[in-house]
């Protein structure tokens, strides 16, 4: 699938430089949403947010099944199913962002438009009971629970 020509590269090490990706005229949506260094920073960072440790896959529909294992059988589900959806549409905002704007964002404020947009979502898919912007970044689990 060609969407990013090299010279566009949505790619960055953690020093904040652009690198050229291996695949240098053709970006997979597995590159894109999972193997991308910036990707896999901001992955990393979710899956710590949520107490995870484990290894990220490399591609889409593995990191999906690795990142929902954990909660399968116990209650939020839906809200972690959210937060994944929210990490791939700030990923591919902040996507189109480079490739429109020119701006480069790091992946400290990706992450932190995830929890900003994850929490907006579920405040509006909860009745009762939402929590506070604060209580969510501290732990998420517990206000998917409530």
């Amino acid at each position: 699938m060609r969407i990013l020509c090299h010279e566009l590269s949505f790619c960055n090490t953690a020093v904040g430089f652009i690198i050229r990706c291996i695949q240098i005229y053709y970006e997979s949506e597995n590159h894109l949403f999972s193997t991308c260094t910036t990707s896999w920073l901001v992955w990393s960072k979710v899956h710590r947010w949520f107490g995870l440790i484990s290894v990220l896959p490399d591609s889409v529909s593995s990191l999906l099944n690795s990142f929902l294992n954990c909660y399968r059988k116990k209650n939020g589900f839906k809200g972690v199913l959210l937060v994944w959806h929210a990490v791939i549409w700030v990923i591919w905002r902040v996507r189109n962002e480079r490739i429109f704007s020119g701006k480069f964002v790091e992946p400290p404020e990706i992450f932190d438009r995830i929890q900003y947009t994850s929490w907006n979502w579920l405040l509006a898919k909860k009745i009762s009971s939402p929590c506070l912007f604060y209580e969510w970044c501290v732990n998420p689990m517990n206000c998917i629970a409530r």
